[in-house]
């Protein structure tokens, strides 16, 4: 099995240049196995028929045909040295479509198809274009874009910080532009193409400069929360290496994983990371603070969406569990819980988890204040 690129490709352009793209290359076709395309690499470089024969007949008779018409002894090599991968598109999805942008996604296996962002940008010079892709095997990530018939792509190592950018469902105003303008620092003699990010210069670090200040500042947060709540049960976190030290078989310092002071402090007082459910919390709260970022959202929806996210909490983990949080919490400042019995318990936690949300946002205003004086 491949290690499986995942992409994710954000069109833009008058609505006919929309329109034409898609009638040119998103079809309804499978491939030499039956399985569905959708986005056919073969619409922007057509495989040549003596290359396209070899799928099927792999006789030296069609192997010497293939080389003398093309170059190539089989469409394996012809692929990789055209698409930059072996296979067409697959796991096609449509994300979102409006008359002047179009949104969509996609799966190679193991590299991004440079060469048929390339044929895009020049078959398609009115279109502009981002695109980022994500490989979790070998964890790295590649953002491009691509504008005026050029197509320009950077690549680094994969962190928690870019995944958010690649899997970030809304893909706000903000986001876009910054990928953009990340891109065009890149752009120059050096830098044209399929280049890496230089060493010590994260792909996030730059894309911040880029971001509103209260959007890195809220991202940052959360990106922290997770480290901590992960140090705590690394075999679940996607990004394990976060935590190793190098010289020994022991986790790194939580110093040195989450750096801002700050943010331990908050996260360790009042006992908010006591327990797993107080981890569990956070974690959710995380989650919702990433996902409204950019939202239309009003604070009543959001308010009920993190209301339902507790229920789901509590009602998921044991009695006994739930009682062994309560113990603790009871004696912390501030919280208030009726012990009555299970069902007002549940209330109170849910009361403590909304009331946890306004304690984070107060937090981060108070950062934003302090960084305002401090600028």
């Amino acid at each position: 099995m491949p290690n499986w690129v995942h992409t994710r490709v954000h069109l833009s352009g008058a609505s006919e240049h929309i329109a034409a793209f898609r009638k040119a290359c998103i079809r309804p076709i499978t491939d030499e196995d039956g399985q569905p395309i959708g986005f056919d690499f073969g619409s922007l470089l057509p495989m040549p028929a003596a290359a396209k024969a070899t799928l099927q007949d792999r006789s030296e008779e069609a192997r010497q045909q293939a080389i003398q018409a093309t170059g190539y002894e089989s469409w394996y090599d012809w692929r990789c040295d055209n698409w930059g991968v072996k296979w067409n598109s697959s796991a096609f999805r449509q994300i979102a479509l409006t008359p002047s942008t179009f949104e969509f996604g996609f799966t190679t296996p193991w590299a991004l198809p440079t060469p048929i962002f390339e044929a895009l940008s020049k078959a398609f010079p009115l279109l502009s274009g981002r695109v980022v892709a994500t490989e979790w095997g070998e964890e790295w990530v590649a953002i491009a874009s691509f504008a005026d018939g050029k197509f320009n792509v950077v690549s680094d190592a994969l962190t928690r910080e870019i995944a958010f950018i690649a899997a970030h469902r809304s893909w706000n105003p903000s986001i876009g532009e910054a990928i953009g303008a990340t891109i065009s620092e890149f752009i120059g003699k050096d830098t044209v193409g399929r280049d890496h990010c230089p060493p010590g210069n994260g792909l996030w670090e730059r894309l911040a400069r880029h971001l509103p200040p209260d959007m890195v500042r809220r991202l940052e947060f959360t990106f922290d929360a997770e480290r901590f709540i992960e140090w705590h049960d690394v075999a679940s976190s996607q990004f394990p290496a976060e935590f190793e030290d190098d010289d020994s078989d022991d986790l790194r310092p939580l110093e040195d994983i989450v750096r801002s002071q700050e943010v331990r402090t908050f996260l360790n007082s009042n006992g908010r990371t006591f327990s797993k459910i107080d981890r569990q919390v956070i974690e959710s709260l995380c989650y919702h603070i990433q996902g409204t970022i950019g939202s239309s959202m009003i604070d009543m929806e959001i308010e009920r969406d993190s209301r339902q996210s507790a229920e789901r909490i509590f009602d998921q983990v044991h009695p006994n569990e739930c009682w062994e949080w309560a113990a603790h919490a009871f004696y912390r400042t501030g919280v208030h819980l009726n012990l009555a019995e299970l069902s007002t318990l549940k209330a109170s936690f849910v009361s403590y988890t909304l009331q946890l949300r306004r304690d984070v946002l107060a937090f981060l205003r108070q950062a934003q204040e302090a960084d305002s004086l401090a600028a």
